[in-house]
Order: structure tokens, then C-alpha cells, then sequence
């Protein structure tokens, strides 16, 4: 029987449950290694936050606070497999625990990154370590709402210490590298991420505005970033890419960023509608079970869902959200969910949030 879940508390219940299996999963509770990947965990911080403010109930801040800690302790330092000891910003150990993400934060890949010799390949590189510019701004994220609500500054400071090194590292005058080596002195992949200068200056402006005093530091590379964004094209045909723009659109609508005369969010609406339409025009959305990434879609749901507060911007679309949902709550016995479980829950369980 298929679950279709229309009922906001119905939606509440199968988050949770979704979120609680992650934390057991992936041992942030319980007795199971600590399994930590950047991008779930920025997102599974924020569903931790949104799971107290819906439910009242504290351990799930509790919950954010320790998968904080735990992204930092394994993320922050060089995988056990390196040679490479300690930090990756080289801190000593007691200066790094106050400054965990002043070198930045490791992807979490299941191999070492690639080393100079190595020769590149893209199918291998997938599974190498590193760190991505848009899984960073992520993360960075992450921190600013657990400083928001719980009025502590160390995770603020931790945003903006994280901010000044990733904006440092990886602009450059022409492009955003997509991929640097663990101790970002090397570039893994030239290509610049699709939306990467649209995350980076809305990033950029959200941390200017929560911890002023690193103006000096970051706003050398908000001209940058506005260059980087000018009279460019967002609308992409990849469901993840679009929910990715859906929700930049409306953080740009909500925080009214000084940069407007380079990004609308009108406009960046008006792109992500079009990525929409053109995955509806070639059945994406038909294909069987086997053939999709729950993830990649749930994020799409999730970009239409924080819209629904918003007016009518994309009623039209909440039909696909539920459409994409409900499909999903439907296949999780199958492998195609099992292969990527922990984003795919994460992912999931925030859409069923919003």
C-alpha cells in the first residue's frame, strides 16, 4: 500500500523517525562507529534544529550540538589512514579543539585524497578525499543557525573562522576550483561547481551580517564573488542543482542581501522553475526506481517545500513534491535507497520538514 503522507503530523512522525535512524546509523547515538560525510551531516544538523523548534523537545538540539563536535573531531583532522597526523590547519591539538575549522573540513570520502603523482581519473577521483567548496558553505550554514538558537558565539566565530579559509583558498580571480587537497594547497579539480559563486556570496553576506567584526577579512572577496555571478545562468536540468537554487532564491528573499543589483531572487525563481519544467518535459520523474537517486530528487522537494510559506511562488509545483515523497517513502527496501541511505534519509526527512 502506497504512503502518501498529506497530514503535518503524519509528515513530523516519519522525519523523525527517518532522523533518529540516521543518528543511530551513523553513531552519533548509540554504540556504532562514527561514520561522517560533510554535506549529510550540514543537513542533518539542520533537520536536528527544526525537529526541536516543531517538537519542543531538547535532545534533538542536544543531538545537532554532538554531531557538531563529531563532524569537527573526525573532519577537521586527517583521516587515520594519512600520514599525516592532527589538524589539517596544523594547530596544535588544544588551539585546534578552540579553532576546529580554521584549515576547513574534509569531504569524508571512503579513500585518501589523490596525491601529486597519482595520474586523474574522474570515476576514482569520486571516491577520494578532499574538500568541496559547496560542501563547506554547507557546513558553514549548519553552524550559523546552531548559533542562532543557542545564542553561543564559538559556533558563529567557528562559521566565520571557516568562511575566511575556504573564501582564501579557493577564489580565484576567474573561477571557483570545485575541489581542493585536504590541506587546500593543491587543486584536485579545476572545473568551477555550477552554483558554487551563487553559494558563495550568499554565504558570504549571511556571515558578514552575523559576525561583522571578520568584515575586514572577507569582504575583499564579495567583489569577486559578484563578478563570478554577474549575467549568469542558474537553471540547471539536474533535480539537486534546482532544489539547490530554489533554496538560494529564498534565502536571498529573506535576507535582502546588499548585493541585489547582481542577484534577484525573482530570478533566481524564475530559473529554478525552469530546471523544473524541463525535468518534467523529459519524465524524469517516470523513470523506474533503478534508474533515480533519492537524494538528488529530495532535494528538489525540499527547494519546492520552503516555499510553501511563501504564497503562491510555486503552488504549482507542490503536487511534484508530494509526487517525489511519497515515491521514496515507497522504495526504501530497495537497493537503489540502501546504496546512498544516509543522504537519502537526511534529504528526505527535510523535505517532510518543510
Amino acid at each position: 500500500m502506497q504512503q502518501i503522507l498529506t497530514e503535518p503530523n503524519q509528515r513530523l512522525t516519519k522525519a523523525k523517525e527517518l532522523m533518529q535512524n540516521f543518528l543511530l546509523a551513523t553513531g552519533v547515538v548509540g554504540k556504532r562507529p562514527s561514520r561522517r560525510y560533510l554535506w549529510t551531516d550540514a543537513l542533518a544538523v539542520e533537520n536536528l534544529i527544526l525537529l526541536e523548534l516543531k517538537t519542543g523537545d531538547q535532545k534533538f538540539t542536544h543531538c545537532a550540538l554532538e554531531l557538531v563536535d563529531l563532524v569537527h573531531s573526525k573532519l577537521g583532522k586527517f583521516d587515520k589512514k594519512d600520514k599525516r597526523k592532527g589538524w589539517i590547519s596544523a594547530l596544535p591539538d588544544e588551539e585546534g579543539k578552540m579553532r576546529p575549522t580554521s584549515g576547513g573540513l574534509r569531504i569524508g570520502k571512503p579513500k585518501l585524497e589523490r596525491s601529486k603523482e597519482m595520474p586523474f581519473s574522474m570515476n576514482d577521483e569520486w571516491d577520494r578525499d578532499g574538500q568541496y567548496f559547496h560542501y563547506l558553505t554547507r557546513w558553514i550554514d549548519a553552524l550559523l543557525l546552531v548559533g542562532e538558537v543557542t545564542n553561543d558565539g564559538k559556533y558563529y566565530f567557528w562559521a566565520a573562522d571557516l568562511c575566511a579559509v575556504t573564501m582564501k583558498s579557493f577564489i580565484k580571480e576567474t573561477r571557483i576550483p570545485w575541489k581542493m587537497s585536504v590541506d587546500l594547497k593543491r587543486v584536485q579539480i579545476n572545473s568551477q561547481g555550477a552554483t558554487d559563486p551563487l553559494d558563495g556570496l550568499i554565504t558570504l553576506r549571511k556571515v558578514l551580517s552575523a559576525v561583522p567584526e571578520f568584515k575586514k577579512e572577507l569582504k575583499p572577496h564579495a567583489s569577486i564573488l559578484r563578478h563570478l555571478c554577474r549575467n549568469k545562468s542558474w537553471s540547471s536540468p539536474d533535480p539537486l542543482g534546482t532544489g539547490r537554487l530554489l533554496i538560494n532564491a529564498h534565502d536571498l528573499k529573506q535576507l535582502s542581501l546588499p548585493s541585489a543589483q547582481v542577484l534577484n531572487w525573482q530570478e533566481l525563481l524564475a530559473q529554478a522553475c525552469v530546471g523544473i519544467d524541463h525535468l518534467l518535459n523529459g519524465k524524469t520523474f517516470n523513470k523506474p526506481v533503478d534508474s533515480r537517486l533519492a537524494f538528488r530528487e529530495c532535494a528538489l522537494s525540499h527547494g519546492i517545500r520552503v516555499w510553501q510559506k511563501e504564497g503562491s511562488y510555486m503552488e504549482d509545483y507542490i503536487p511534484l513534491a508530494e509526487e517525489i515523497e511519497s515515491f521514496w517513502l515507497n522504495a526504501i527496501s530497495t537497493d537503489t535507497w540502501r546504496d546512498h541511505e544516509d543522504i537519502n534519509a537526511v534529504t528526505l526527512s527535510a523535505s517532510l520538514l518543510n
